[in-house]
């Protein structure tokens, strides 16, 4: 927050534009068309222009030399802007401008497609500031307006200072420029959500790294101003409101869904028998199987359906039928369940629920999933129809390994290998053909970062054939009905419509890359996006490891680090500590959870899945630090 001496309320909001009010650099979308070679020429000037190593004024003509855009190319920009403004940015400026505050978008980017945005924003002509752009008749490129200040070093303070006088500023950027204008402000503020620099964030008087605009009401508004928007009358400004004040998500799931996602919902309804449902489903499947490793893979199937991921359990156990080598048709199933956790046991005590006679193999709380008793047992007790195992406990944040399982069990007797991935899923890979994953499942609300409604799957052929003899299917639950319905796109039941077209979103997001290039912080260097997505989980794991270490802290249960999962991680602190952590945490403003089951009063949790930044992560660790230190 900000400190009293630089505290609101303002007079004046200022706000940058490039990777502040858009999540990208426009200068950076006119390479698109450039070989290779020139494009990471313009994109190594921009950030040593935005870091602050070079003057913009060395780099400003070079950029738009090498790039020679056409007044089209220039007009898209602005339509880019558009489409990729931050989360939270309309609401924020039409509070700010009902609060009585002058609004006004400072950007070195080039005049017109800034004046696009503002437009949109509702900030008037002449509080808005960018660079002239020149075109022949022809719409060719003609040069810049170099005179601009703001093609120059402290271009911005120039004008900040010429435009308010003596009025109370803030100014929010994300850049070198941004940071330079700190000295005519009474205060700056770092917006790191999209790039964060390391020497901007440390001059900076406070530091917004949630992608959501409604985190910079506190730094921009007192609490009376945030209490005139609450009682405004408007449904808008209160929500934005909420949003402010409301800690981040940092539980185990549902976890945090970013408001682009949540703004699916609300798309006007459809028909679930029209060509346009059918279409979402269809579109669904190519993303599907990238999540579940099955590109090229014809012996397993996807399938989405309107329930939790626990009742994607059940689903599997009901679709086991008895071996018939046990001669009898009304003999129970026999499931081998490796319990490492409260959610293991779920799926075994489910299989019982449904009749199954269920063989535990228990192991300590915090390890993974004991394979070699799994292994001996298998040979001594077999056979058994069934095997089920949890990649991520999430109940500890133990991990036990795909291609462990995959070695261990790949001689099982033709029992069929059923795995809860709910916080695995689209936070690691999985390759669920050559796994040998019979059906492999997970909920949403995890690292999907969707809201909770909505089950997804990989099942493999095999395992469908054979269900066609299990006696108790059911209907909602009957695994070769629902997979059916998916493959048709005519699912035997309404589907939840709203959360499909935001499940496609969400998937095609993460495909496209663009996003996780910004929550990692890292470039995409030839990655895909579920690579991305992978790397950036793999590297906050890393990141609670290392940190554990620092604070002689440990995760439960043996060679913790070794089989930490990628999205949960669970630290013991001690009974006394764990409600004062919780509470320290949530006036910091990140949510986190208790302990779960026998670690309930000793453990804290922190589900690092789904959309967060890798910067936000790091702000965590320090807030917990603060507290176990203060």
């Amino acid at each position: 927050m900000l400190s009293r001496s630089s505290a609101p309320p303002f007079d004046v909001v200022v706000f940058d534009c490039d990777s502040t009010l858009s999540s990208i650099e426009g200068i950076e979308e006119l390479t698109a068309q450039l070989p290779d070679v020139q494009r990471d020429d313009v994109a190594a000037l921009t950030n040593l222009a935005m870091d602050g190593r070079v003057p913009l004024e060395e780099v400003y003509g070079r950029r738009l030399d090498l790039i020679q855009p056409s007044r089209a190319e220039v007009d898209a920009i602005g339509a880019r802007y558009l489409a990729t403004l931050t989360a939270g940015a309309l609401e924020t400026v039409r509070a700010l401008q009902f609060l009585g505050k002058e609004v006004a978008v400072i950007s070195g980017g080039l005049a017109p497609p800034v004046e696009v945005v503002a437009r949109y924003l509702g900030v008037a002509e002449d509080r808005v500031w960018a660079v002239g752009i020149d075109f022949d008749e022809s719409g060719a490129y003609a040069g810049f307006d170099a005179a601009s200040p703001l093609a120059r070093r402290g271009g911005k303070a120039e004008i900040v200072e010429r435009a308010f006088g003596d009025s109370s500023i803030v100014l929010v950027g994300d850049g070198a420029t941004d940071l330079e204008a700190r000295r005519v402000c009474d205060a700056f503020v770092a917006f790191t959500a999209v790039a964060e620099r390391d020497e901007v964030a440390r001059g900076a008087d406070a530091v917004c790294r949630t992608d959501d605009f409604a985190a910079l009401l506190p730094m921009l508004c007192t609490e009376e101003e945030l209490e005139r928007l609450t009682a405004s009358g408007s449904r808008a400004f209160a929500q934005l409101v909420e949003r402010a004040r409301r800690p981040q998500l940092w539980i185990p799931g549902p976890t945090r869904v970013r408001p682009e996602v949540l703004d699916r919902l609300r798309e006007p309804m459809i028909g679930h028998r029209t060509a346009e449902m059918r279409g979402v489903i269809a579109a669904l499947d190519p993303h599907l199987r990238l999540a579940f490793g099955l590109a090229g893979a014809p012996l397993h199937e996807v399938g989405v359906h309107s329930c939790t991921a626990t009742a994607l359990m059940e689903m599997s156990l009901r679709a086991l039928a008895p071996r018939a080598s046990e001669g009898d048709a009304s003999a129970p199933v026999r499931v081998l369940s490796l319990v490492n956790g409260s959610f293991s046991e779920r799926y075994a005590e489910i299989a019982e629920s449904v009749g199954a006679r269920v063989t535990r193999i228990v192991s300590e709380v915090g390890a993974p999933a004991d394979l070699a008793a799994a292994r001996v047992a298998l040979d001594q007790e077999g056979p058994f129809d069934a095997i089920t195992v949890c990649l991520s406990e999430t109940s500890s944040g133990a991990l036990t390994e795909p291609t462990e399982i995959a070695g261990a069990l790949a001689r099982r007797g033709g029992a069929m290998l059923l795995v809860d991935a709910v916080t695995y899923l689209a936070a690691a890979p999985i390759d669920a053909a050559r796994h040998g994953f019979d059906f492999v499942f997970a909920g949403t609300q995890k690292a999907l970062a969707l809201p909770p409604g909505l089950g997804v799957y990989a099942v493999s052929r095999r395992m469908l054939d054979a269900a066609a003899s299990a006696p108790d299917r059911g209907f909602f639950l009957d695994l070769p009905l629902i997979t059916a319905g998916h493959q048709d796109q005519n699912p035997p039941m309404t589907p939840t419509i709203p959360l499909l077209r935001a499940l496609l979103y969400q998937l095609e997001t993460i495909t496209d890359g663009g996003l996780e290039v910004r929550l990692l912080g890292e470039p995409a260097a030839g990655r895909s996006g579920w690579e991305l997505r992978f790397a950036r989980h793999a590297k906050m794991r890393a990141m609670s490891s290392e940190w554990l270490d620092e604070h002689g802290l440990q995760r439960p249960g043996p060679q913790a680090h070794v089989t930490a999962s990628p999205t949960v991680t669970c630290i013991g602190l001690g009974e006394p500590r764990v409600p004062g952590i919780l509470a320290g945490m949530r006036a910091a403003g990140f949510e986190i959870a208790p302990g779960y089951g026998v670690l309930k009063a000793s453990h804290v949790r922190i589900g690092h899945m789904g959309d967060h930044p890798v910067q936000e992560f790091r702000a965590l660790l320090s807030a917990l630090s603060g507290i176990l230190h203060g």
